[in-house]
């Protein structure tokens, strides 16, 4: 029998909740939206792409650019990519925003931390990819944390710009 106060067997529809919860026997799946980006520049946005994957599902056939929003404060970004190119894909963040945190470079035969800053640093640049997985997380406004794997035959690097 339930508590006074507590309701069983209820739907509800926009239900807000304060504080903690515990929810016990749920079995649904949740599943996470996915971007896909070929051949292209992406200006990725908190509205379109937060909590998200991007895919990019295709080699890549010049530099691209993933131009990332400003961080907000818990908003998950996840960008995989699986192409064996000869060109670049760049992460970059806004003016006065900063990537903190490292990626692990994945090479035959060796394996590497590269890291940014927290402080100067605005962009990572996957150098001719064969794949990677890199998760950005907003700490702040002005600040996100940075993580993942980078598997190429060169060394991913940071930038300033």
């Amino acid at each position: 029998m339930a508590e006074a106060g507590c309701l069983r067997d209820a739907k509800f529809q926009n239900l807000e909740v304060n504080g903690n919860t515990i929810m016990k026997g749920i079995n649904t799946l949740q599943k996470v939206k996915v971007s896909t980006n070929g051949d292209a520049d992406l200006t990725v946005t908190e509205a379109l792409h937060a909590g998200s994957v991007i895919v990019q599902n295709a080699d890549v056939t010049a530099t691209r650019t993933y131009t990332l929003p400003s961080p907000s404060e818990g908003a998950i970004y996840r960008l995989i990519g699986h192409a064996a190119t000869s060109e670049n894909v760049k992460l970059l963040t806004p003016a006065n925003t900063f990537l903190d945190g490292a990626v692990t470079f994945l090479k035959s035969g060796a394996v590497a931390a590269v890291t940014a800053n927290g402080t100067s640093n605005r962009s990572l640049t996957i150098v001719t990819p064969d794949a990677y997985d890199i998760t950005l997380i907003g700490v702040s406004s002005t600040v996100f944390a940075l993580t993942g794997s980078v598997t190429s035959a060169s060394t991913p690097t940071v930038a300033d710009s």
